[in-house]
Parts: C-alpha cells; structure tokens; sequence
C-alpha cells in the first residue's frame, strides 16, 4: 500500500525536479529493496532438483525455474538499491551545504 502511491508520486517530482521528495525516494529505495530480500534468501535456500529432494517430497526448482526467478527479483533489489544509495548522496550534499552555510553565519 506504500510502493504503489510512492511511485508515482516520486516519478512527478523528479520529473519537475523538487528536491524536497528526496528524503521519500531514499526511503521507497531502501524499503523496496529490503522487502525483496527475503524472496532471495527463500530462492537460494530451496534446493535445485535432485534424487534426494524428490525422494525426501521437498518441493524443489529445476535451475532454469532458480534464474528466471532470480532475473524477475533482482531488478527489484537493484533499482530500488540504487535509488536509495543516489538520494542518500544527493541528500548528503545538501546537509554539507547547509552546515558550511550555519559555519559561516556564526562566524560572522
């Protein structure tokens, strides 16, 4: 209920270029990532197709079913990351701006 609305309302403010939806967008980046790690661990934690998984009644993947799904998530833990790793610098920058600007103040 918060990526859907997040997205579009992050996509209209890039797109006239406020600054003030950074602070949201690092927040969307770093939620959306964190939310499709769990759907890794659980893929990598299931075991490919074998005697033994077939034996044992484990539901398994076959390894092609294991890379389609890894190519379907990880652009969901990509994107997001970097999204979340870009709004972390350009926030970074505006911090430092803001800190020179009060040193300056109290030193005049």
């Amino acid at each position: 209920s918060f990526q859907l609305p997040v997205f579009f309302i992050g996509a209209y403010k890039l797109w006239k270029d406020s600054p003030s939806v950074y602070p949201l967008l690092l927040f969307y980046g770093a939620s959306t990532a964190t939310t499709v790690l769990p759907c890794l661990a659980t893929l990598f934690a299931t075991p490919i197709t074998s005697a033994e998984t077939m034996a044992a009644g484990v539901p398994p993947f076959t390894s092609f079913q294991q890379l389609l799904l890894l190519s379907s998530y990880f652009p969901f833990l990509l994107i997001p990351l970097m999204m979340a790793v870009d709004m972390a610098f350009r926030l970074s920058k505006f911090v430092q701006a803001g800190t020179l600007a009060a040193a300056k103040k109290k030193a005049t």
